[in-house]
Parts: structure tokens; C-alpha cells; sequence
């Protein structure tokens, strides 16, 4: 394990945390569906094709600023697409097919659930994604949904349904080096099991 390893994951982490946060902030106290709606849409639309087709000063710049957060792939452009668009894709998905409620929950969960994963495994050093990992992801999760749907929003949790939602969208984040990148998937699955629920 490289000896920047741990810091790295920590500033990206601590990155991802507080940019997801303050957009569950925004949407939750002053902003419409619509009115998120549209601002993702404009992001993703400006941001995605900058990412993609990376050789523009717009992209070359922002490389500039936030290198030390991204990956060795992202730098080097082996992917095409940095964390940043399946966020926003992710975001953009919830938030046109899920009620403000549900897609504020599903953000919460990327947010802290995903950093909770990548903070056990650094402390299990872990090099991949692992079962202490995934367990933290779970367990977080739990706690995201009860204080969010149960305390915040006043909402009837059922023990059945929390065990179910988590327990799938921890699986997802497992699994998701398979399938796509966690950042899009996490919220979207997260979403589509409360739905499913009734909630």
C-alpha cells in the first residue's frame, strides 16, 4: 500500500462527503424538485463532455486544482469519466424518478455509507473492497435511514424494510467494480428499494 494512500482516501472522502452534503442541504430547506431537476441537468450536461473529451483548458485547468484528489486512472485518463459524472449522473436519475424525499435519502447514503466503507477498509487495509468494508457500509446505512426517514422526516420504519434496503444497496456497492461505478449505482439502487418498500 503506497504511504499516500490513507491520506488520498481521506481528502477525497472528506471531498465527496461535504459536496453530496450541502447539495442534500440545498435541496431538502430551499429548493423545488424542479428546480433541482434542472441544476443537475445543466451540470451534468456541462461537466460529463468536459470530462469525457478531456484535452480543453476548461478540463486541463480543473485537473489543475483538484489532482490530488483523483485517482492514477483519472489522471491518466485510462477512464474516461472521473467519480464527479457518476455522482452526478446518480443525482440526476434520483432526483428526476424518486420523490425529494427518497432522493435526499439515497444522497445521504452515498455520501456517508460509501465513505464509511472506504474508511474501515483503510483501517482493516483492506486493498479492495472487502466484508469489514461492506459491514460498515451496512451498518451506516441503518443508521442513515432510521435517523433520516424515522427521526427527521417523523416516517413509520418498518425493521424488515430498513434490513432489505441496506442489505441491497450494500451488495450493490460491493459488487459494483462488476457492474458500474459505485457513485452512480448506490444512490440509484438505494432509491429503487425504498420505492419497492412503499415508503
Amino acid at each position: 500500500m503506497p504511504k499516500d494512500f490513507i491520506p488520498f482516501e481521506l481528502k477525497r472522502k472528506l471531498f465527496h462527503l461535504l459536496a453530496i452534503l450541502i447539495l442534500c442541504v440545498g435541496y431538502f430547506f430551499l429548493l423545488e424538485k424542479k428546480i433541482m431537476v434542472l441544476l443537475l441537468l445543466f451540470s451534468t450536461g456541462i461537466i460529463v463532455p468536459l470530462e469525457y473529451f478531456r484535452d480543453n483548458p476548461i478540463s486541463q485547468f480543473a485537473v489543475k486544482i483538484f489532482h490530488k484528489i483523483m485517482r492514477p486512472k483519472e489522471l491518466n485518463n485510462e477512464s474516461k469519466l472521473t467519480g464527479v459524472s457518476y455522482v452526478l449522473g446518480g443525482l440526476l436519475v434520483t432526483s428526476i424518478f424518486f420523490s425529494k424525499e427518497i432522493a435526499i435519502g439515497s444522497w445521504l447514503v452515498l455520501a456517508i455509507c460509501d465513505t464509511a466503507a472506504s474508511w474501515v477498509g483503510i483501517i482493516t487495509k483492506a486493498k479492495q473492497k472487502s466484508f469489514a468494508g461492506s459491514s460498515g457500509f451496512f451498518i451506516s446505512a441503518l443508521i442513515v435511514y432510521y435517523t433520516y426517514f424515522g427521526i427527521l422526516l417523523g416516517l413509520p420504519i418498518h425493521l424488515s424494510h430498513a434490513l432489505f434496503i441496506c442489505f441491497i444497496t450494500a451488495a450493490a456497492e460491493y459488487y459494483s467494480d462488476f457492474l458500474i461505478d459505485d457513485n452512480f449505482l448506490v444512490p440509484v439502487v438505494f432509491a429503487s428499494a425504498t420505492w419497492l418498500t412503499g415508503l
